[in-house]
């Protein structure tokens, strides 16, 4: 709070991916500002309540800042990318969009905690590219 204090900006680049991706943690963030300007009178910035989220979510998932910072950072661009290449806007708020996130956000927590994929046989890889082979 000193560094607010002080005016010493913050600038968190991953606050629109945070809310987006992690509205329920950025609410608690947000809640968190709200007590600390009520008791101290320090109004501090929306990217601090990303930065909150993102320490909430480090805790959760047993991985460092920098690590919960990576995986969002690469939710964003994976996005990015379908949309990209797709040219369908993923919509934040649908049911779909929602669970194609969750898939998403585990599978990077995995692969940053290297943590091997839960093994499987029920076949969903082979119906996957017998359905959807190579072009």
């Amino acid at each position: 709070m000193s560094r607010i204090r002080d005016g010493m900006g913050f600038e968190n680049i991953l606050t629109s991916e945070v809310r987006r991706f992690y509205p329920e943690e950025f609410a608690v963030g947000l809640y968190a500002r709200r007590m600390i300007k009520e008791k101290t009178g320090v109004d501090m910035p929306e990217d601090e309540a990303a930065s909150i989220a993102l320490h909430i979510l480090n805790a959760q998932y047993d991985i460092s800042y920098n690590e919960g910072f990576k995986v969002t950072q690469m939710l964003g661009w994976i996005l990015d990318i379908v949309t990209t290449r797709t040219g369908i806007t993923i919509e934040a708020d649908s049911y779909y969009a929602e669970r194609f996130v969750t898939h998403l956000k585990y599978l990077l927590y995995r692969i940053v905690r290297q943590e091997a994929a839960p093994a499987s046989d029920d076949g969903v890889y082979e119906m996957l590219m017998e359905n959807y082979p190579k072009k």
